[in-house]
């Protein structure tokens, strides 16, 4: 009778152990996929703001020596483009902070799963062991 129940037991920690495993590997696979688009929102903004620099650099230059109506035209199209350009560039750094703050949420669960089952599988082997004793 005792042996029924600790079998229960077991396989009740197995089967929780086993929800936690698939639980951390679709947590694992989430947060890889993010660590790529990560990456790729990386490449993008790393040289973001020096192409913003430079374009805004040859503009004026180009611009110089317009005059009147023609140069203010040029210097409102430019301010717009790289208010533009610096509004995609902040949401670019904001995006990228969501999905480093959700990377961090997903490696704080895969440690807890971790965790968990570390301690299930050390009772699953100490019941295990009961068991054996409870045989001889």
């Amino acid at each position: 009778m005792e042996q029924a129940a600790i079998g229960r037991e077991i396989a009740q920690m197995s089967s929780k152990v086993g929800s936690l495993f698939a639980s951390s590997a679709t947590d694992t696979a989430k947060r890889n996929q993010l660590k790529k688009a990560l990456e790729k929102l990386n490449r993008l903004t790393d040289p973001f703001s020096d192409e913003i620099s430079k374009a805004n650099e040859v503009l004026l230059i180009e611009t110089n020596d317009w005059n009147g109506d023609r140069k203010d035209k040029a210097e409102e199209a430019i301010d717009s483009l790289a208010k533009s350009l610096s509004s995609l560039k902040n949401k670019l750094e904001d995006a990228k902070g969501d999905i480093e703050a959700e990377i961090g949420s997903l490696n704080g669960k895969i440690n807890a799963h971790n965790n968990t089952m570390a301690a299930l599988k050390k009772l699953i082997s100490s019941k295990t062991n009961e068991m054996k004793h409870l045989n001889d």
